[in-house]
């Protein structure tokens, strides 16, 4: 049973990292060096509570990719993405059981209904408010609102073909990665002599959002730190394999 609740929480990390560095492949990053960052980032992210790691995560990211458009996609996209397929869940489960967190769930729904919102009605908006600034001819401050609307437009823009092209294997990667993570908690549940019902792993999920490693959290967390540690061994061995497979061809 460890050993299946550490494989669960493999494939998850496996599949969030593919999906992180799928964004982000057209900056020719390399594979090995990304996979070491998710690592990092991944680890703060879980160490830090109610997920506040992510605006150290969007520092490293901004840091990283020299883009700070690109970075607020990856975070943006996965945390939606992420949303939409916990709603999928929290939201039946919720209603047919009872909300024990209808705060986290309401501002789940708000956040998630606002960001498809304004992407739906930004093109119309975009064009009102820079229609709105050509009119008013030229202050300086009319200036600094068309640069920050032009940056504004790029992010859209970017969003909008990695909605495109990419959507099918996010949507895929994010499927298989909650899966199994859904799976983990059943296995942590099952070692923990916990019941396992849909109520228990609903606030096993506020429990690790929260950033709480108490209790049954631990065993999850020590599972997560485990797979990411196989995730980055395998990672440095492929790397020198692969080194020395250049080397000798190149011999």
């Amino acid at each position: 049973m460890l050993i299946m609740g550490i494989l669960f929480l493999l494939i998850t990390h496996t599949a969030k990292l593919v999906r992180c560095f799928f964004l982000v492949m057209e900056k020719r990053i390399s594979f090995r060096f990304f996979c070491f960052v998710y690592i990092f980032t991944t680890v703060l992210n879980t160490i830090i509570p109610y997920k506040l790691g992510e605006l150290l995560r969007l520092l490293i990211f901004i840091f990283l990719l020299k883009d700070i458009g690109m970075s607020l996609l990856v975070i943006f996209t996965e945390r939606f993405f992420d949303s939409i397929t916990l709603l999928l869940f929290l939201l039946p489960t919720g209603y047919m059981h009872g909300f024990t967190q209808p705060f986290v769930i309401s501002s789940m729904c708000i956040l998630a209904l606002v960001f498809f919102m304004v992407y739906k009605a930004f093109p119309s908006i975009s064009a009102n408010i820079n229609e709105f600034i050509i009119l008013k001819k030229g202050q300086q401050l009319d200036i600094t609102a068309l640069k920050i609307l032009d940056f504004a437009d790029t992010i859209y823009n970017k969003e909008k073909i990695i909605l495109k092209n990419k959507r099918n294997a996010l949507v895929f990667l994010t499927a298989i990665s909650w899966i199994f993570d859904f799976l983990a908690i059943i296995i942590v549940l099952a070692q923990t002599n916990s019941a396992i019902d849909i109520r228990s792993v609903t606030n096993f999920f506020y429990t690790i959002t929260a950033g709480n490693m108490k209790d049954i959290s631990l065993m999850y967390y020590k599972f997560s730190f485990f797979s990411l540690f196989i995730i980055c061994i395998t990672v440095s061995i492929l790397s020198i394999l692969n080194r020395r497979a250049v080397k000798n061809h190149a011999a």
